[in-house]
């Protein structure tokens, strides 16, 4: 896997909604990890396909996203969505980014659910929202360097 650290690829504003998903995500991570029972945490609130299919409540469309089954899966989702979201938030401004990040989180949602209906197996994390994010920095900025480790 590599880990991106910079691009070369500067922004001229201040990516307010990237922070704010940023921030938001680190403050869910900390109740999970001040909760009781995270795995009644995870079953609750996150994407249970099944579930969905049967009729359930969908708001577990909009938390799963925000929670992350270790620090590894937070920090890696994060650092992806700071690298590469600040860059397309300014391209699309903040509003379109924020409609764009959770259209992006719907269809992997999709994806996951045709994949296995019957799951019921709890998916977290912001991975499916950020790799939108990711796509379109691609697409949208294909000559800009990004630096691993």
């Amino acid at each position: 896997m590599f880990l991106p650290w910079k691009d070369n690829n500067p922004t001229r504003i201040t990516p307010w909604v990237t922070l704010s998903l940023i921030a938001a995500n680190v403050a869910v991570f900390v109740g999970e990890l001040l909760a009781r029972d995270p795995a009644a945490v995870f079953g609750t609130w996150g994407l249970v396909p099944a579930r969905i299919l049967d009729g359930g409540s969908p708001v577990p469309l909009v938390t799963s996203l925000f929670l992350h089954g270790g620090f590894v899966h937070l920090g890696s989702n994060m650092l992806y969505l700071w690298i590469f979201g600040n860059n397309v938030e300014e391209l699309f401004g903040s509003v379109r980014f924020l409609l764009f990040y959770f259209l992006a989180a719907m269809g992997a949602h999709a994806a996951h659910i045709l994949a296995g209906p019957e799951s019921v197996v709890p998916t977290v994390g912001a991975s499916g929202a950020v790799a939108g994010i990711l796509g379109a920095y691609m697409f949208r900025f294909p000559d800009a360097r990004v630096h691993t480790l």
